[in-house]
């Protein structure tokens, strides 16, 4: 039997964004001379992605699996809806990039409201970064070589490959400059290639068995080092795997069968070139490397050090450069860090647009889905000058898995009445809703560069019964938290 009440308290039916805001609450209170029905529903979750190669540009022909079964793609789009709660393992794949797994937990929340129970699902949109798989090979030998990789080419864009409006200035090539790594090996003379295969035979092996790769760390499961529970991309891993809160956001890694000790060979060394896009990029990192040899093995600050097994020399001087040289060969990795702060600042609550359903027959109606529009996306702000911060914003949008848009996005969404409401004669179905929107500050180097950007994230929403129609609605908001 349905109970009949003149005020109804609202519980909030979640919605909720990338990064997900715990709790908020949202009632409703009706005014006039109608009467009002707080209905249950029953909250099922959702997921749905983006996807984007490494250099923020659409991806399209990938291949997506949720718990082992194919999802349907859109272009680069795909959307999983009617979820129970649980953990889901996405699973993406294309020819020449690295698989990207992940995991994600969908849970939904409930509240007994007048001895009615109301369930909030979970709505968890996700953007996906594929990075090519690159590596370098190889051989020691009589001649010289030089090879280059690309580690980092992350742009900010609107998820189509587009500089935005609200970059420091969107006609800045440096908002497309990469951050590569080239590795040279001199060639070795008669007697040197002897001597290292006099190494190489006390390790087991031969001179044509050695060939080392130079990879691309973010194209690895793992950083070496990190843990193993934290998945890589171009942005590696958060900061508490560096000393000093200081976050990977590019790096390689050289894999060898055995280590080559080169420093009897006069002036010989195997020379790492990093090059960036600015000099203030360069002042704001630090050179961090890791070696499994290591008694102590772990993440070692070297910016400005040639303590250390195998390396010869640091050279920061150069312009956009940091220079490398090896005199020992072993397997190794070496990251660029940087430390990268997100703090909130203020949440305030956002309106979505609806049009309510009204049942001007005779009889009563099933209604089965309602339509509403709320805006999305993150909204840049440019309070900081200089090349550091448009670097800044590219890497923090990656680090944080975000896209950037020009203004917020008004998007069509459908709320599904769960169960289906027989809505009376005469009656009114109505939804209550508070979108949260959030600012937040990016810094780095302490504060010393930062920009700000505007968040339209999750909404809550409920719907509820008028009848009959007239009554006045007024919704109130009631605060919430973020996590």
């Amino acid at each position: 039997m349905k109970r009949m009440i003149r005020k109804a308290a609202i519980l909030s039916l979640g919605m909720t964004a990338v990064f997900a805001l715990a709790s908020c609450e949202c009632d409703c209170e009706i005014k006039g001379g109608g009467d009002t029905e707080v209905v249950t529903v029953n909250g099922k979750n959702s997921l749905s992605g983006v996807i984007l190669d490494q250099d923020g540009a659409v991806l399209t022909g990938v291949t997506i699996t949720v718990n082992g079964k194919n999802v349907p793609t859109n272009g680069n789009l795909f959307e999983m809806t009617d979820l129970d709660d649980g953990t889901y393992e996405v699973v993406i794949k294309k020819d020449g990039y690295k698989d990207y797994v992940t995991t994600v937990t969908l849970t939904s929340t409930s509240q007994t409201v007048e001895g009615k129970t109301v369930k909030a699902g979970q709505d968890e949109k996700l953007t996906f970064y594929l990075t090519k798989e690159v590596e370098a090979l190889f051989q020691l030998g009589g001649t010289a070589q030089e090879k280059e990789i690309v580690l980092e080419t992350s742009r900010q864009d609107d998820g189509t490959g587009t500089i935005v409006s609200n970059t420091q200035d969107p006609s800045n090539d440096a908002l497309y400059s990469e951050v590569t790594a080239s590795c040279e090996i001199p060639g070795l003379t008669a007697d040197q290639l002897a001597n290292v295969g006099e190494q190489l035979a006390a390790q087991g092996l031969n001179l044509s068995q050695f060939t080392f790769a130079l990879t691309n760390i973010s194209s690895l499961s793992e950083a070496e080092g990190a843990s193993a529970a934290r998945a890589t991309r171009a942005i590696v891993t958060p900061g508490d795997v560096l000393p000093g809160n200081y976050t990977m956001f590019t790096g390689l890694q050289i894999g060898d069968p055995a280590t080559v000790d080169f420093t009897s060979f006069p002036n010989y060394a195997v020379t790492l070139t990093f090059d960036l896009p600015d000099n203030n990029v360069k002042g704001a990192i630090k050179l961090f490397r890791y070696v499994n040899s290591q008694a102590a093995a772990g993440w070692i600050e070297v910016t400005s050090t040639t303590a250390g097994t195998g390396i010869s020399s640091i050279d920061f001087s150069q312009d956009k450069k940091i220079v490398v040289r090896l005199n020992v060969l072993e397997p190794q990795a070496f990251v660029l860090g940087i430390q990268v702060d997100r703090t909130f600042n203020n949440t305030t609550s956002g309106e979505i647009v609806y049009t309510p359903v009204t049942n001007n027959g005779t009889s009563a109606t099933v209604v089965r889905s309602m339509n509403y529009q709320s805006r999305s996306g993150l909204v840049l702000q440019n309070n900081t000058q200089g090349p550091l911060t448009d670097y800044l914003r590219k890497m923090v949008l990656r680090f944080y898995q975000m896209t950037a848009v020009k203004e917020p996005v008004l998007e069509s969404h459908t709320y599904r009445v769960v169960p289906p409401y027989s809505l009376p004669a005469s009656g009114a179905l109505h939804l209550s809703a508070s979108q949260q929107v959030s600012d937040e500050t990016f810094s780095v180097m302490n504060g010393t560069s930062s920009f700000t950007a505007q968040r339209f994230g999750s909404v809550y929403v409920v719907h509820y019964a008028v009848i009959p129609p007239g009554s006045e609605v007024v919704p109130t908001h009631n605060g919430g938290s973020n996590d």
